[in-house]
């Protein structure tokens, strides 16, 4: 992971769960064109902090990232810029979900901003859940949730 990253320093990453592992032991390779999307259980083992708005944008800011910290209120920061997100329930707290939104700041982070692109695609996937929500209760599965995705993008379009 750590050769991958810095053999492709020009590019955008976005590192999820084993990457987060994997990089744990290298954060100095981190730069400005990487977003880690850690749970909170994460964060804390990647800072030795709590996964407070504080503590995420100082390691943002520190590592020169962008940090997504999954939650019940979701802490986007670049370490200059630190937005909330409030859309997503806990029936989210289920394999794959993560791989959605991961998946989902890549595609925005194409052809935009890939701060933006995170604070975006944030919104969306947890909107996305609200929607199964909605619909299923707090019991579905990560795949409920990437079905609603396109209505949650035409949601926001329109909103």
């Amino acid at each position: 992971m750590i050769g991958l990253v810095k053999g492709l320093k020009d590019k955008k990453i976005v590192i999820d769960a084993d990457g987060l592992n994997a990089i744990s032991e290298n954060l100095e390779t981190l730069r400005e064109n990487v977003v880690l999307t850690p749970h909170r259980g994460e964060f804390r083992k990647l800072s030795g902090k709590k996964p407070t708005a504080e503590n995420v944008t100082q390691f943002a800011k520190k590592y020169e990232c962008i940090m997504v910290t999954k939650g019940p209120i979701d802490i986007v920061s670049n370490g200059t810029e630190t937005k909330f997100n409030f859309t997503g329930n806990p029936g989210m707290a289920t394999g794959g979900t993560g791989d959605i939104l991961s998946g989902a700041i890549a595609g925005f982070a194409a052809n935009n901003d890939l701060f933006e692109a995170s604070c975006a695609a944030t919104f969306v996937t947890g909107l996305a859940g609200d929607f199964v929500q909605k619909e299923k209760g707090y019991y579905f599965i990560s795949t409920d949730v990437l079905e609603k995705l396109s209505k949650a993008i035409k949601w926001a379009e329109e909103f």
